[in-house]
């Protein structure tokens, strides 16, 4: 992938007269920042950096496009490589078609028509997958599953993030000021007016209230703004010098930033603490199906365990990695349950267990000799992890 983004920003960079070396620092700025490394290595969304790598590729596109007219070659490229998109990645797929728009925008009528047709043609040749997609998504919660929510969280692990996300649009809105001022075109306004409405939207924190755009997380919308800010940066011709040096300065600064940021924040390994080693060693005693429920500030990840679960022991639960996908009645019902506990409601709790037929629980990160078990029959009792079965 990473090969493949490479020859994308490579064509994007002959085409757009960047020389050699502004093509690699391209690469570099876009693939060795701390948000990019920290959303497709450490959060391990290989997915999602695929996508990525299809949205520079019809970014690439369209930027050539915006100021040649359409012929073969782009029905050529556009349509296997729209509909490769669209059956990628939801989040990207979604992105992407503000580049379709900017281009869009900027054509005649016949050109529009065009770019219409294909993308007809490009969401036909992708409809096997993408159809039934769409209805079981309107069947499940996806729609209500609110990504965009923890840009309003400046606290915890979203903290650095949503800092980023302040700075990362607005530099997005100055860099294309004086990308701009270069050009002075309405036609080159015209087209990057979608990505810049965007940026507008998440600078001012309207994201989580914006039908769609709410459902894709805030890694997804910081390395899209990344590519276009440095697309103006490589592109801008510096008349002042003072200001080319400023530049520079703070390029360096955010690039040993990014560098200090990604190794802290983003360790090569991290080793299994105590509540760790006692969860993995817990599931071999679990015999029916089961939830857990995590102290409030345990470190360790539930729906990871859920995966585990079910990968080495064939275990079942009334819980799983993407809750998103059921309905949202019952998500509604398994939350109640949680809360349940969590308020100290043991007969709702036992209520709503028989409800989802659960046999047994794992509470994990609290002193089990401290745990309020609702009268739940005691299984295997550790130091920071209980199992209890459903009498």
């Amino acid at each position: 992938m990473y090969v493949i983004g490479f020859i994308f920003l490579y064509i994007l960079g002959k085409t757009q007269g960047l020389s050699l070396t502004k093509i690699i620092a391209f690469f570099f700025f876009l693939f060795a920042n701390a948000i990019t490394i920290g959303n497709f290595l450490r959060l391990g969304r290989t997915v999602s950096m695929f996508a990525f790598i299809l949205f520079i590729g019809l970014a690439t596109l369209t930027l050539y496009y915006r100021n040649h007219k359409l012929n073969k070659k782009f029905f050529l490229f556009y349509i296997p490589l729209y509909t490769i998109i669209l059956i990628s990645h939801q989040q990207e797929m979604i992105l992407s078609q503000f580049l379709v728009l900017g281009l869009f925008l900027i054509k005649k009528n016949r050109e529009r028509i065009y770019i219409i047709l294909s993308s007809v043609i490009g969401f036909s040749f992708a409809s096997f997958w993408l159809v039934p997609f769409i209805l079981n998504s309107l069947k499940s919660s996806i729609l209500n599953y609110d990504q965009a929510t923890r840009m309003l969280s400046f606290s915890g692990p979203f903290l650095l993030t949503n800092i980023a996300g302040i700075f990362i649009p607005l530099i997005l809105l100055i860099g294309f000021y004086f990308y701009w001022k270069n050009y002075r075109s309405k036609r080159e306004l015209l087209f990057f007016s979608p990505i810049l409405v965007l940026g507008i939207l998440y600078l001012f924190r309207l994201i989580p209230f914006t039908p769609l755009l709410k459902n894709i997380e805030p890694d997804h919308f910081l390395t899209t703004f990344l590519f276009f800010i440095i697309f103006y940066f490589l592109k801008i011709k510096f008349g002042d010098i003072k200001i080319k040096n400023i530049s520079i300065i703070l390029l360096f600064i955010v690039s040993i930033a990014s560098v200090i940021i990604t190794n802290i924040h983003t360790p090569f390994f991290v080793e299994h603490g105590p509540v760790e080693k006692e969860v993995l060693s817990i599931f071999p005693f679990v015999e029916g199906k089961y939830i857990m429920i995590g102290e409030e500030n345990v470190t360790s990840y539930s729906h990871a365990y859920y995966s585990y679960g079910t990968i080495y022991y064939n275990l079942s639960t009334a819980s799983g990695w993407m809750p998103h996908m059921v309905p949202q009645s019952y998500l509604d019902e398994y939350n109640s349950m949680i809360s349940s506990y969590k308020n100290n409601n043991c007969k709702n709790f036992i209520e709503k267990l028989d409800y989802f037929n659960v046999s047994e629980v794992i509470f994990y990160g609290y002193k089990c000799s401290e745990i309020n078990s609702c009268e739940l029959k005691e299984g295997k009792i550790m130091e920071n992890v209980c199992l209890y079965k459903v009498s």
